[in-house]
């Protein structure tokens, strides 16, 4: 497969998983990964400093504007949590705020009053990803996932113009299509073409409406932020912003300073870089350094020896000769036919890093795709196509084109391929990439590109905390780094371990952040980091060849007489495996609690489900079981096989304080736990075929 149809038909999808709250794998959200502390990273060679511009409130005028914007209340698109305070509605604002005269838009927003009786008068104002991340659908996620981040403070959440819920919202339908369209093609010429039309046509759509596009920009959102600002009553705001959120973030902290009291941006995008042109050179580093830290952790290169060059060997065997395979889309379970070129695996690892809790996972599915075994691989696959619809597509092209392609050309673009490992590299068709990449979508798209100028950098005095992830794909240090430069009180952090999105991947991050608010005149407190578990999953292989489960190396396993036992390094999580004759969930589960601990009784409670999320989804039947204590500081819940009349358990027995912080060791554990009977049933078909 060429590198251009990676890099033209991935790299977009690379800005969809920006700030998704609640993630499609087994029970529960997301969780944390590693140590962190203070970076002194050096600014990355491969970029170029554009000279900075102050922002000040000496020096920043706040634009003229005659219109008022206001609140429009609204039913909530969520069932609002008992006890909670929650406002929905829309604040309308100018479609153009230089033309405060003209056409109106509306801007989804949800409101979550803060009831503690230190109440602060200053909300904390989220700013999504993407560009184009839908997120007021998703809100009821992030307000369970959010608390500790704005301590005593509202918390504003809302979809950016042209987005999600707000009015209009650009949508790309055809583009989505299309991409599912063309996953079994083989012609990269005809995958790039259909992509390329599919995007014309919802050019053609978005314009026939009516929309302005050169309307839906970055610096008409930051006057978007400041009017939810004076529609609300607020005086001075926080600022969080993730991924573009941080990019958006800057341009508020550019044209109205004066409003924010402090800010947080993690999975930093300064405004002087170029994504697309710096992206090939980012994304690869990511991954090598995610195949560095498991060659450096004796427990995984002793399970996955020379991985790198494992890796690279399967590329080009699967670029020469791609594997057609049949993936489960993990939100519909709709079946898919996807060719698994080489370039796709890489892909894949690259969008995978985005999702902090299946990092563990990756050195297991590189080796397992180099012996022929593509079932973790296509459930990975499954969660990455549950990504084509997180954005919406028009606004995100509307910013790209009017922003990122500001003092670049193609040539920059190739250059930095250039510069890929030789595996990476594919076969670059040069007139391919001229003919349907961004550079060429940029040039069709009905925008105004903004001015040079707003390639400047943010010069600020506004105390400003900034999170980022050791294996982020897009957004590495450095470039929090080059923001941090100019910021002269800012205190920048690396989390070992961790992918895109800090803020999703860890409490430990959101209780910085909420320390942060608190108290912004000096660093939050990072004590929680010792408590963050790291590592890459090794499979433990049952003695009896019944299964195998994947660990986190410094978890401890103890062979029962009727089960085994598993503990995480805090004793926090107690796990326990069991087969059992049986196939009734009710009974199964009933009878693996007598074996594991007598002591404890309790209703359960099964929800019969496909499992799309694990490598054993081809069992007959799969359910979630919650067992019912009648504690409610005890939380005990199953995740169950049933599979030619034996039924496979993991019991999970933790709190929920735990359970929200670690969830994601357990939906790993779920999702890689294989039988070794469905295994050699489908090695059996194999041959059979």
């Amino acid at each position: 497969m060429k590198n251009v149809r990676f890099l033209l038909l991935l790299l977009l999808l690379l800005l969809a998983n920006c700030a998704k709250p609640d993630q499609p794998t087994a029970p529960t959200p997301v969780t944390p990964v590693e140590e962190i502390e203070p970076a002194d990273t050096a600014t990355s060679p491969a970029l170029e400093t554009v000279p900075p511009v102050a922002a000040t409130e000496e020096t920043v005028e706040e634009p003229v504007s005659s219109f008022e914007p206001s609140f429009e209340n609204a039913p909530c698109p969520f069932d609002i949590p008992t006890g909670a305070d929650i406002e929905c509605g829309y604040v309308v604002v100018p479609e153009d705020h230089n033309n405060p005269g003209g056409a109106t838009i509306r801007l989804a927003i949800v409101i979550v009053k803060d009831q503690s009786e230190d109440h602060q008068p200053d909300p904390a104002i989220l700013l999504s990803g993407g560009p184009g991340e839908k997120t007021v659908e998703n809100a009821q996620g992030l307000i369970n996932l959010f608390p500790h981040a704005h301590p005593n403070r509202d918390l504003i959440v809302f979809d950016q113009r042209g987005v999600g819920l707000s009015e209009p919202s650009l949508e790309c339908p055809h583009w989505v299509d299309a991409q599912y369209d063309i996953l079994d093609e083989t012609d990269p010429l005809l995958a790039a073409e259909t992509i390329f039309n599919a995007l014309m046509e919802c050019r053609d759509a978005l314009v026939n409406e009516g929309h302005n596009l050169s309307a839906y920009n970055t610096t008409q959102s930051a006057s978007d932020v400041n009017a939810i600002r004076l529609a609300l009553g607020y005086d001075k705001v926080n600022l969080i912003g993730g991924s573009y959120g941080s990019f958006l973030a800057q341009e508020v902290a550019r044209q109205y300073p004066e409003i924010i009291r402090s800010m947080v941006v993690f999975s930093v995008w300064p405004l002087q870089v170029n994504f697309f042109v710096e992206s090939p050179l980012v994304t690869s580093n990511a991954v090598l350094d995610m195949l560095a830290a498991c060659q450096a952790d004796p427990d995984c290169s002793q399970a996955y020896p020379n991985l790198d060059d494992t890796l690279f060997e399967t590329i080009e065997k699967l670029n020469e000769e791609p594997e057609l395979i049949s993936v489960t889309h993990v939100l519909t379970g709709e079946e898919y036919d996807v060719l698994l070129s080489g370039d796709r695996v890489f892909s894949t690892l690259v969008g995978l890093l985005y999702q902090t809790e299946l990092i563990p996972m990756l050195p297991q599915a590189i080796y397992d795709v180099s012996n022929g075994d593509y079932d973790l691989i296509a459930q990975l696959l499954g969660v990455h196509l549950s990504l084509y619809g997180a954005l919406s597509r028009g606004m995100e092209f509307s910013v790209i084109c009017a922003e990122d392609m500001i003092g670049v050309d193609v040539g920059d673009l190739l250059e930095n391929l250039d510069e890929l490992p030789e595996a990476l590299k594919g076969e670059d068709d040069t007139d391919l990439l001229m003919q349907y990449g961004i550079f060429a979508i940029c040039e069709q798209w009905p925008v105004e590109m903004a001015d040079t100028s707003f390639k400047d950098a943010l010069v600020s005095n506004i105390p400003t905390l900034l999170l980022e992830g050791e294996f982020d794909p897009v957004t590495p240090t450095e470039f929090a780094q080059l923001l941090a430069d100019n910021l002269s009180d800012s205190h920048l952090f690396e989390f070992p371990g961790i992918g895109h999105n800090i803020a999703v991947a860890t409490d430990c991050s959101r209780q910085m952040i909420g320390g942060f608010f608190e108290d912004p005149s000096q660093a939050p407190s990072a004590s929680c980091i010792s408590e963050i578990d790291t590592g890459f999953n090794i499979r433990y292989e049952d003695p009896a060849g019944r299964y195998a489960v994947p660990l986190l190396p410094k978890w401890t396993t103890e062979d029962k007489q009727d089960f085994l036992s598993i503990s995480n390094p805090e004793a926090s999580i107690m796990a326990f495996v069991l087969v059992l004759d049986e196939d009734n969930f009710a009974d199964a589960s009933n009878a693996a609690w007598e074996i594991v601990d007598q002591d404890i009784h309790g209703e359960t409670t099964a929800n019969a489900q496909p499992c799309r999320g694990c490598a054993a989804a081809d069992a007959d039947r799969f359910a979630i079981i919650v067992y019912d204590t009648g504690n409610e500081e005890e939380l005990v819940l199953a995740a169950a096989w049933i599979f030619e009349g034996k039924t496979y358990l993991i019991i999970f027995q933790t709190d929920p304080a735990t359970l929200d912080d670690k969830s994601a060791q357990l939906n790993s554990m779920i999702m890689g736990f294989t039988i070794s009977a469905m295994e050699a049933a489908d090695d059996q078909a194999d041959q059979d075929q």
